[in-house]
């Protein structure tokens, strides 16, 4: 009597470990993509912190542009996106108000503004 495994039987495990390895890498990028949203929820929200404070500080004006902010923020600079995003594209600025959006790679569309 030969012992070992049978061509079937290492074929069925092979099988199963390559179902194990792709439920696993899902979940993996699910994870990534999350922890990218929350740093972007988290930027979003330094940035409005930014404007409320820039607001405070001159006469109830909210700057004309993005430059006036940057000090505003740790390290001096606007904070960057987890995929390099820049923050300052497609936001809208004026004295007496501002407003941006972020698409969440897992959700819905995020927005801050000084009417909230």
């Amino acid at each position: 009597m030969k012992k070992g495994f049978t061509l079937i039987e290492l074929l069925v495990v092979i099988v199963i470990l390559a179902l194990l390895s792709m439920i696993g890498l899902a979940s993996f990028a699910k994870t990534q993509k999350r922890a990218r949203d929350t740093k972007r929820r988290g930027d979003l929200k330094a940035i409005q912190n930014a404007f409320e404070q820039y607001y405070e500080d001159n006469n109830y004006n909210y700057p004309a542009n993005a430059s006036g902010v940057a000090p505003y923020f740790s390290g001096g600079s606007w904070p960057v996106g987890p995929k390099g995003e820049n923050y300052t594209t497609g936001f809208v600025f004026s004295t007496s108000n501002y407003s941006k959006s972020i698409v969440l790679e897992l959700g819905p569309t995020i927005s801050i503004s000084n009417l909230q």
